[in-house]
C-alpha cells in the first residue's frame, strides 16, 4: 500500500486510468513482408525496437486498425521468463506497427503515459512482477487482472510531466553511456577487416582451414536421457544451456535453468569444457558464445540446439577466432548454408565443410592484444554505465515519493 503521499497527490489503479488494455493479433510472423509486427524482443532492451520486429503481409482493414500501435501505447510483456515479466516500452515512433501476440497493449487517458511508463518499471525493478506472476521453467505469465490492480501514486497533471523530464534526462545519459560502449564493439568489427579482410573471400589470401581441422565438432546428447520439462529447475548442479543464453553478443546468462547432479551424469556428449566455442545450430543460426574464465559455471551443457567448437589446434587465437565467427559476413555465410523455412538448421555435415581464414599467429596475437585494451576500456565505461542506471534507480525513487517536481 502507497502511505504519506504529498499534498494533492492520489493513488488510483492502473485499470481505472485506461482507455484500452488488450492482447496482441495471433498470426503467422515471417522476417520479411510488408507490414511490421511487434514480439516479445522488440521491447527486450526496454525501447520499441525496429531491428527486433516480425512482419505480416495480409490484413484486413478492421485488424490493422485494431491492433495498429498508437503513439505513447505501452507495451507490457506479461508472458516471458520470469526475470523479463513486466517489461514495458512506450511506443514514440511515426512509423506503422501492429501489435503481435505475447505484448499487452496498454493505452493511458488524462495521465501521462511516460509517467505511468516509469513507475513501471520501478516497480519491477523492485520486483513487483515477479513475485505476483505464475512461473514455470523459463516461461511466466501474469494475469491481465493482476496487471490493472497496479496502484499508481499520481501527482497533478503538470508535477507528472516535471518528473518525466526529470527521469528523461537521466534515462538519456543511461542510454548514451550504453551507446558509448557499443561503438567499442563496432571499432573491433571495423578493425578486424582492416587487418584481415573479408573473411570468406579472403582478399588477402590468408591460409585456409576447414572448421575440423581447428575445432572438434561436438554435438548434445539427444538420446532417452536428455531432460524432460520436469527435470529443469531455477538451481541446480549444470547449467542446462537455452536459446537465450547463446546470443548475437555472446553468453548472456541472465535467465538459466539446471539439471540435478544424477541427471548430468547420465547424459555422455554435450558437456562444455573451459574456453570451448558454443554454436546455435536451430532456430537462429550461428550465434557463438565463449565459455571463457568470466564465466563462473563449473558445469554446462548444450541443448539440441547447439554444438560446441573444440579448439583442438593450439596455434591460433582464440580471441582472433571469437571475433571472426561472431563476424557479420560469417554469420551471413551460415545463413546461406542453412535448411529448413519454418525451423532453419544447420547440420554438423555442413558445419564440418565451413572454412575458415587462418592470419599467421602474430597477426592474430597482435589483433588479441587491441581486443585485450578495448575490453579494459568497456570494463571501465560499464563501471560509469552502472553508476548512472544506480543514480537514475535513486531518482525514481525520489520522484515517486514526491521529492522532485
Amino acid at each position: 500500500m502507497i502511505k504519506n503521499l504529498p499534498q494533492g497527490w492520489r493513488v488510483e489503479e492502473l485499470g481505472k486510468i485506461t482507455e484500452i488494455v488488450r492482447n496482441g493479433i495471433n498470426v503467422n510472423q515471417l522476417d520479411e513482408g510488408r507490414i511490421p509486427v511487434s514480439r516479445i524482443e522488440t521491447i527486450s532492451n526496454g525501447v520499441i525496437d525496429f531491428n527486433r520486429v516480425k512482419y505480416i503481409n495480409e490484413l484486413s482493414p478492421e485488424q490493422f486498425e485494431q491492433y495498429l500501435i498508437h503513439y505513447n501505447d505501452i507495451l507490457f510483456s506479461h508472458i516471458n521468463s520470469p526475470i523479463h515479466i513486466g517489461k514495458t516500452a512506450i511506443y514514440k515512433e511515426n512509423r506503422k506497427i501492429i501489435q503481435g501476440i505475447n505484448l499487452l497493449l496498454i493505452r493511458i487517458k488524462n495521465e501521462n503515459a511516460d509517467y505511468v511508463n516509469y513507475y513501471i518499471k520501478k516497480i519491477r525493478e523492485e520486483n513487483y512482477f515477479y513475485t505476483r506472476c505464475n512461473k514455470a521453467v523459463n516461461q511466466a505469465s501474469i494475469r491481465q487482472s493482476e496487471i490493472l490492480k497496479i496502484p499508481l501514486p499520481l501527482p497533478p497533471l503538470p508535477q507528472q510531466e516535471k518528473i518525466v523530464k526529470v527521469l528523461d534526462n537521466s534515462s538519456s545519459l543511461v542510454e548514451q553511456q550504453k551507446q558509448l560502449i557499443k561503438k567499442y564493439d563496432v571499432f573491433l568489427k571495423s578493425k578486424f577487416i582492416e587487418m584481415f579482410g573479408d573473411p570468406i573471400t579472403n582478399p588477402m589470401a590468408w591460409e585456409i582451414l576447414k572448421l575440423t581441422d581447428i575445432f572438434q565438432i561436438i554435438d548434445g546428447d539427444r538420446g532417452k536421457n536428455y531432460p524432460k520439462q520436469e527435470d529443469f529447475s531455477e538451481k541446480g548442479f549444470c547449467l542446462f544451456l537455452n536459446a537465450k543464453n547463446v546470443t548475437k553478443e555472446g553468453m548472456n546468462l541472465d535467465v538459466t535453468q539446471y539439471i540435478s547432479e544424477n541427471k548430468d551424469t547420465l547424459l555422455n556428449k554435450g558437456k562444455l569444457k573451459r574456453y570451448d566455442f558454443v554454436i546455435t545450430t536451430r532456430g537462429t543460426i550461428g550465434n557463438i558464445g565463449f565459455y571463457s574464465d568470466k564465466i563462473l559455471e563449473e558445469h554446462i551443457r548444450i541443448n539440441s540446439g547447439m554444438a560446441i567448437l573444440r579448439l583442438i589446434k593450439k596455434e591460433i587465437s582464440h580471441i582472433y577466432l571469437n571475433e571472426y565467427l561472431k563476424n557479420p559476413l560469417f554469420q551471413s555465410y551460415l545463413r546461406d548454408i542453412t535448411s529448413g523455412s519454418a525451423q532453419p538448421q544447420i547440420s554438423i555435415t555442413n558445419l564440418n565443410k565451413t572454412k575458415v581464414t587462418v592470419p599467421p599467429i602474430e597477426l592474430q596475437n597482435k589483433f588479441a592484444s587491441i581486443v585485450e585494451k578495448i575490453e579494459a576500456i568497456k570494463e571501465k565505461e560499464t563501471q560509469k554505465l552502472n553508476h548512472l542506471e544506480t543514480l537514475h534507480v535513486s531518482l525514481m525513487d525520489k520522484a515517486f515519493k514526491g521529492e522532485i517536481g
